[in-house]
Order: C-alpha cells, then sequence, then structure tokens
C-alpha cells in the first residue's frame, strides 16, 4: 500500500482505537474511512459559506435612488397634524350634512360653529338639526335665542317661522304664540294666514275668521266657504253630557254604531241589575253594579272621545281644502352656503 494511504488509514485507525499491527484492516473500516474523507470538503465548503454570508450581511449594502424612492412610496405616510379649520367652515359643513339627511353629524358641527362670527346661522342650524332628530323641546330655546339676539331681521322671520313649524303638529297653542309674534313683528298676508291655521287647527273658527277679517280680509271667503262645506265641529263636553242617555252622546258625535253599541251593553246591565234586586240576590246585584257603573262611565267617557275623533276629521277636510290655496306650514328655511363665509 501506498505511503500516502498508508497514512491516511493509520490515521483512521488509530482514531477509532486500533493500530496496524494489533489486526488487519477490516472492511468495515474502509468503509467508514471513505465517509469521513466524503463528508470533510461538503463540511468544510459550508463553513466557508456561512462566514461569507455573515460577512456579507454585515456590510451596509447600496441602496439605489430608484429603489429608495420606491420603499418610500411603499412605507405608510404620516398623516400630517390636524389643522383647526375656522368656524365658518364647520357652519358649512354643519349645512351641508342637515341637507344630507345627516342630523347627528350637522348638530355636532353645529355646536362647533357657534363660538364663530357666525354664532346665530350656526345656532339656526343646531335648532334644524334638533327638530329633525324629535328633539323640538330644545330647540325651541335655541330658536328664541337666535331671534332675539341677532340683528338680522331676515334671519330672525326665519328663526320664528322655525319654531312655529316645529310646534303647529304637537302644540298648537305655543305654535299660536310664534305666529303672533311674527304677526306683530310684520302684518303681512303670510304671517296671517299662519295665525289664522293655528286658530283653525284647534278648532276655533271664529276666532280665525277674525284674525283674517283684520289682516287679511281677502281671505275670508275662502275660510268661511272651507269651515261651512266641513263636517259640522262637535263638542265633547257636550257628547259627554248628552251621554247620561247611554248612546245619545255617540249619536251626537256621529258615531251610530257605537251608540248602538253603548245602549244594548247599558241595557242588559240595568235589566240584570233590576232583576237580581227584585229576587233580592244582593249578591248578584253587587257584581253587576260593579261591572255596570264601569260601563256607563265608560260610554260617558266614549263619547267625548268620539266627538275629538270627529273633530279630527273634520279639521283635516277643512286644512286640506285651505292648504290649495296656500293654507299650509312653510317648508323649513335654511341659509345659502354665501351666507356662512
Amino acid at each position: 500500500m501506498p505511503s500516502g494511504e498508508m497514512g491516511r488509514s493509520g490515521w483512521c485507525l488509530h482514531s477509532t482505537g486500533f493500530n496496524e499491527t494489533e489486526a488487519p484492516m477490516s472492511m468495515p473500516s474502509l468503509r467508514l474511512d471513505t465517509i469521513a474523507w466524503t463528508l470533510f470538503p461538503i463540511i468544510l465548503g459550508r463553513s466557508i459559506f456561512c462566514s461569507v454570508a455573515r460577512a456579507d450581511d454585515s456590510v451596509p449594502k447600496e441602496v439605489s435612488p430608484v429603489s429608495e424612492v420606491a420603499d418610500r412610496a411603499a412605507s405608510p405616510v404620516e398623516a400630517p397634524e390636524a389643522v383647526p379649520t375656522p368656524s365658518t367652515s364647520e357652519a358649512t359643513q354643519a349645512l351641508r350634512l342637515l341637507k344630507a339627511r345627516d342630523p347627528q353629524g350637522a348638530l355636532s358641527a353645529a355646536i362647533l360653529a357657534e363660538s364663530g362670527s357666525r354664532s346665530h346661522h350656526a345656532g339656526y342650524l343646531r335648532a334644524a338639526a334638533l327638530i329633525e332628530l324629535d328633539r323640538t323641546g330644545e330647540a325651541i330655546p335655541i330658536l328664541e335665542r337666535v331671534a332675539e339676539g341677532t340683528t338680522d331681521s331676515a334671519l330672525q322671520q326665519h328663526a320664528r317661522m322655525l319654531a312655529f313649524s316645529a310646534l303647529f303638529a304637537d302644540s298648537p297653542e305655543l305654535a299660536q304664540h310664534q305666529s303672533a309674534r311674527l304677526l306683530e313683528s310684520s302684518a303681512s298676508l303670510e304671517h296671517a294666514r299662519l295665525h289664522a291655521m293655528t286658530q283653525v287647527h284647534q278648532g276655533k273658527f271664529p276666532a280665525a275668521a277674525t284674525v283674517i277679517e283684520a289682516h287679511a280680509p281677502e281671505l275670508l271667503p275662502k275660510l268661511s266657504e272651507s269651515v261651512s262645506a266641513g263636517p259640522r265641529w262637535r263638542s265633547p263636553g257636550a257628547a259627554a253630557g248628552l251621554a247620561v242617555v247611554p248612546g245619545v252622546g255617540h249619536l251626537y258625535a256621529g258615531s251610530p254604531k257605537q251608540a248602538a253599541s253603548a245602549f244594548v251593553v247599558n241595557s242588559v246591565f240595568a235589566t240584570g241589575i233590576a232583576l237580581a234586586a227584585r229576587n233580592e240576590s244582593w249578591g248578584t246585584v253587587g257584581v253587576l253594579g260593579f261591572f255596570g257603573v264601569g260601563f256607563y262611565m265608560g260610554n260617558m267617557y266614549g263619547a267625548a272621545d268620539a266627538a275629538r275623533r270627529h273633530n279630527r276629521k273634520a279639521l283635516r277636510t277643512i286644512e286640506r281644502d285651505l292648504a290649495t290655496e296656500g293654507w299650509q306650514v312653510p317648508p323649513v328655511w335654511l341659509p345659502e352656503e354665501q351666507e356662512l363665509e
């Protein structure tokens, strides 16, 4: 065996705890020798590659201008600090949100705008947003402050008109107060019509006719025609008084079916009480009397309620007829954006 090979074999054998004088080289030793020398260059090459890679990572890479721009474009851009906008822009935003049917957003923007130079306009917009949110009770005091505090006569009229419109359906007495103030500030045909409308809405037709005759006599024929052509007005108090005789109050209120029902039910109770008393069945008299009194009182309340329902129906007929001539609640006025700048 050549000396080089012998040296390698001897090294390998000594490494396994044998020497060449102790035993001849066996086949398994040859296989281990071959495997070791086969793996050695692989391990050495991998170690060199890893050390080079680590050295390469430690050196900072050069970044081309193009890639640097691309990286900056891909990275998230920090938002600049919010710059407070003037209150006039908040008022404009409130107006736009109100027109976009977003009263909650309009309310928030209008509150912010009230500290600016257009505070009265912002207050008006705030009240309009509150009315849209069915918070009329909060809106009316704001409109009162706007009407009292502004020097703009047009805005003053619009604030009172908006208060009138908001109160007309639910609180006609308060709406009447607003329309009276409008009429005092300007005795125009429109204001006279609005004031008369509050009287009509409460069924006070003579008072409405008085207002029209004093301020707009040319409208009196139409009012008289509508009232006379409409269903006859019924008094709830009179209906309840007539209901002492069951059924009569309902007939007065224009409800014949309810009149028949009230008469029959109360007659049955009265007859039962009389028969029980004749037979001296006092327990039955007490029970029938207890329920009979309840139905009798209900008959009186029902007659008054029937009169009120009749009046509401009559009022809708009259108001519908007057609306064809312009007797209706005006739409909500909103300022132009230029007025808020």
